[in-house]
């Protein structure tokens, strides 16, 4: 269970999430994260219900593409983020 602290949105912070078949957990990451306006989901090829959740979020982008590695697929994420400057892996 994810207890807010409060409905402060967070606009300076954008988080990346690589995911594949995260169905399972998918929910409960991004209720963590409902405070953030800016998510991207990198997905990889899941086939279970991952991509559909991540569409019920106002706040998630959506990408679809192949696994490369955790660094370059962060990499690749870049461009899709409203806000670019310091990023932590």
């Amino acid at each position: 269970m994810v207890t807010r602290i409060n409905n402060t949105k967070i606009q300076h912070i954008s988080c990346v999430i690589i995911d594949k078949n995260a169905a399972a957990t998918l929910n409960q990451a991004l209720d963590a994260l409902v405070n953030f306006t800016d998510i991207v989901i990198y997905s990889n090829g899941s086939t279970d219900s991952t991509e559909d959740i991540a569409l019920n979020y106002a706040n998630v982008n959506l990408v679809q593409g192949e696994f490369i590695g955790f660094g370059p697929s962060k990499t690749r994420q870049l461009p899709m983020l409203k806000i670019i400057g310091y990023y932590l892996s």
